[in-house]
């Protein structure tokens, strides 16, 4: 009995410090830290919470191992695509006319 509460939450510790070490969020790793520890109370899916603790495990120590020059590749790579996409994901910029210059123009059609 006590194995079934604890193993989860081992589980959901291990997956939170491997989420964290890959992405620096602490929100992330709780939200995917919840996965086995919710999959595993629940008894409704112990092996897919096992599979996500192995995963961000394994993804953790293979980027652990990875050599720092090309860790700062990565890492520019990425913002350089987090700051397009955040530049596409606006709309364009349209110039926007003061009431002052639209009421010159209106007397300017008007003389």
């Amino acid at each position: 009995m006590i194995t079934r509460a604890l193993k989860p939450l081992v589980e959901s510790i291990i997956t939170f410090v491997a989420v964290h070490y890959l992405t620096g969020s602490t929100t992330t790793a709780i939200g995917i830290g919840l996965i086995p520890l919710a999959l595993g109370w629940l008894s409704i899916g112990s092996a897919l919470g096992a599979a996500v603790t192995v995963i961000s495990v394994v993804a953790g120590l293979s980027w652990y191992a990875v050599p720092p020059d090309f860790k700062g590749v990565v890492h520019a790579q990425v913002k350089e695509a987090m700051g397009d996409e955040s530049n596409q994901a606006k709309p364009p910029q349209t110039a926007h006319r003061d009431d002052a210059d639209a009421s010159t123009d209106a007397h300017k059609s008007n003389q």
